[in-house]
């Protein structure tokens, strides 16, 4: 799972930073050597129908790369401390469930992120975040 071979999938994960002009604003950071699963699917119902996509995006700490969208590296940093950062562009994180998305590059859907794990057990080498999106 976690070599460049099977880490094949570039994904854009918005990170909610507040609103601008009352509109929501969002810091796209650019994740290249993830692994990320879709679940494309509608339900059908006597009224019409509603997606019912979902997905689980898998963020490596070795292997994955984080980036802006002008090429900079950026770190992982936690909600905690990331909410409180006046300077947010070195950064990226995971927490604000409900307002973050992510977006597997080459398609149309947009999930939100619904919760996450972090899997530190083993070979460092496996280490891991789960991402669940809805």
């Amino acid at each position: 799972m976690r070599t460049h071979r099977m880490l094949e999938e570039t994904v854009v994960l918005y990170n909610y930073i507040g609103e601008v002009d009352d509109r929501a604003a969002y810091q796209k950071t650019i994740l290249k050597h993830s692994y990320c699963v879709l679940n494309e699917g509608t339900s059908l119902g006597s009224v019409g129908h509603s997606t019912k996509n979902t997905g689980k995006l898998y963020i490596f700490d070795e292997k994955t790369l984080a980036q802006s969208e002008d090429g900079k590296t950026r770190t992982f940093l936690p909600y905690d401390q990331w909410k409180y950062t006046d300077d947010k562009s070195g950064f990226w994180t995971l927490g604000d469930c409900g307002n973050d998305y992510f977006q597997k590059v080459g398609s149309d859907v947009k999930l939100r992120i619904s919760g996450f794990n972090r899997k530190a057990t083993g070979r460092k080498i496996m280490w891991h975040f789960e991402v669940n999106g809805v």
